[in-house]
């Protein structure tokens, strides 16, 4: 495999989209534990897998667009192996994870809040964490809401605060 290849594989967008596809494939696998009903259309096995189908196509595109050939000049995007766009995906990753983990104790809206702020800071390059903090209880709030009372589906409210 050239240089070339070997680097545009390690590029940060390749391997958040192949991390995305992976999580996206374990989303759809734990929906299709979830009941389903035969009644109703979209049950609650539903929203999940057609979020986790989207995210794939997305991140379909986004690896295709970073293999794409190189411009006529042959100039590269720019890309180092080791660069520091690799730690902020493998980051954004891990704190991935850990809100997965965070919901079960501390509950859906208290992490969601925690994982707005921190994947915001790692993810701009200009790192300002009122704004964070504001789009984050944005977030909350609206997700609040449809749930809550258009929904009328509880969120999780994590062990510790039963």
């Amino acid at each position: 495999m050239g240089q070339t290849m070997k680097a545009k594989l390690l590029h940060p967008d390749v391997v958040a989209g192949l991390l995305a596809i992976v999580v996206s494939a374990v989303f759809i696998n734990a929906a299709g534990r979830l009941p389903s009903f035969e009644v109703n259309l979209a049950g609650p096995e539903f929203f999940p897998r057609v979020s986790a189908g989207l995210l794939i196509v997305l991140a379909l595109l986004q690896i295709a667009a970073k293999l794409r050939p190189l411009t006529e000049d042959g100039a590269e995007d720019g890309y180092r192996a080791g660069d520091e766009n690799t730690t902020t995906v493998l980051l954004a990753v891990g704190l991935s994870a850990a809100y997965y983990y965070a919901m079960v104790v501390i509950g859906f809206m208290l992490s969601t809040f925690l994982y707005c702020v921190s994947l915001t800071l790692v993810t701009q390059e200009k790192r300002d964490l009122k704004r964070a903090a504001g789009n984050a209880v944005i977030v909350v709030a609206v997700v609040h809401v449809v749930f809550s009372y258009l929904l009328k589906a509880s969120l999780p409210a994590g062990s510790l605060f039963r």
